[in-house]
């Protein structure tokens, strides 16, 4: 078998060079009586001893090595290859998600993420559609209900609220909070709430985010704002990261209000995509007052957040990565930097613009991590 190994390197040999000496060296492999190439190789390694057929020896095991070492791959070329690829793939991978960007952001309607029903249908046409929907056990979800009590022009909540017992149990706890949050009727809270907090996570998200904003409607000027958030958390069994996602979504005009303890002894972990979103809000409605379209802009974060389902999103560690983290790593990247040249020339948010810095070098740094592990993902 070595001596069948032995032929095909020598042939390599003298296709290399018909030289004397490679010639030479090819003899003394195909010898029966010379010792393995192994042992050959291993004891010219360790000899300390310079003989006439040492030497010998060693001139042989120079030329076979070289031969050997001129069969290996080429890693720099391939290394070159390999990063080469990935290069063009990321390049179209971003040029795909920034042109979904930009349709997405032609696209987005004024309603959010509940679609309302046709401003010009009549209250009691609505009422007797949501009635229908129920009678008919059509109506299978909350965001069927939202769209129509969230509609302009729906305004029969007391006709709605003193039907409540004809609707499932659960039916009922979203309900009766979107009845809550356009009527502000005492009685519907006074009801439910400790449904609301008791049963948080088996709202419709929708229905979530409504929650907050109601809490935080009822805050008056002298209150300690993040108290009330923080008494109203510790309500909520099982808190996690998805939640504060959620609370910032609805509060984001207030998001620097909010406790930072929030994130702290969450049950799951809270992402890194979902501490940038946070820390964004965070500054901007801390600069809200010193102009006017900042909100503008925070609105533009958060629904950015809910297209991409950033309240979904597991922390590294507890799954692999998605298109829509990506996807959102991007559009906040775009969007951080279009309001920093925004603050450009404007003194009163010299401030701002700085700590917007930190946060797009933030940014860099994550969307390079999520390129490597989308790499790796892909190979």
């Amino acid at each position: 078998m070595m001596k069948r190994a032995f032929s095909r390197l020598s042939s390599r040999l003298l296709k290399q060079s018909e030289s004397d000496e490679l010639q030479s060296t090819i003899r003394f492999l195909t010898r029966s009586s010379q010792p393995p190439i192994s042992s050959l190789l291993e004891s010219n390694k360790d000899s300390t001893i310079v003989s006439p057929d040492g030497e010998e020896d060693g001139k042989h095991v120079e030329r076979i090595l070289k031969v050997l070492n001129s069969t290996l791959p080429e890693v720099e070329s391939g290394k070159v290859r390999v990063e080469a690829h990935y290069d063009v793939l990321f390049s179209q991978l971003k040029n795909i998600v920034e042109t979904s960007i930009k349709a997405t952001d032609q696209n987005i309607v004024k309603e959010g993420p509940v679609k309302a029903v046709d401003s010009a249908v009549p209250s009691d046409v609505l009422y007797d559609k949501l009635m229908l929907l129920q009678y008919t056990n059509q109506l299978t979800n909350a965001g069927q209900m939202a769209r129509i009590v969230l509609s302009k022009n729906f305004t029969a909540w007391d006709k709605v609220w003193g039907k409540i017992s004809l609707f499932q149990e659960s039916q009922r706890r979203d309900l009766s909070l979107l009845l809550y949050f356009r009527s502000g009727n005492k009685q519907i809270r006074e009801t439910y709430e400790n449904e609301w907090l008791g049963h948080y996570h088996e709202l419709h998200i929708i229905v979530q985010r409504l929650f907050w904003r109601c809490i935080c409607r009822e805050i008056g000027p002298t209150d300690d704002f993040a108290s009330v958030i923080l008494q109203n958390v510790r309500k909520i069994q099982n808190w996690q990261g998805k939640d504060v996602v959620v609370l910032y979504q609805s509060l984001f005009a207030k998001a620097h209000l909010v406790p930072e303890t929030l994130t702290q002894g969450v049950r799951s972990a809270v992402s890194k995509n979902q501490e940038l979103f946070i820390q964004a809000l965070r500054e901007l409605s801390r600069h809200d007052s010193a102009e006017k379209k900042i909100k503008k802009w925070m609105v533009r974060l958060v629904k950015m957040s809910i297209e991409n389902k950033i309240a979904l999103e597991k922390s590294e560690t507890q799954s692999g990565l998605s298109i829509y983290q990506y996807r959102f790593i991007r559009s906040l990247d775009l969007t951080i930097q279009e309001l920093h040249t925004a603050c450009e020339g404007k003194k009163h948010l010299v401030e701002l613009q700085r700590h917007l810095e930190l946060i797009l070098r933030r940014i860099h740094n994550e969307e390079q991590e999520v390129k490597s592990q989308m790499s790796l993902k892909f190979i």
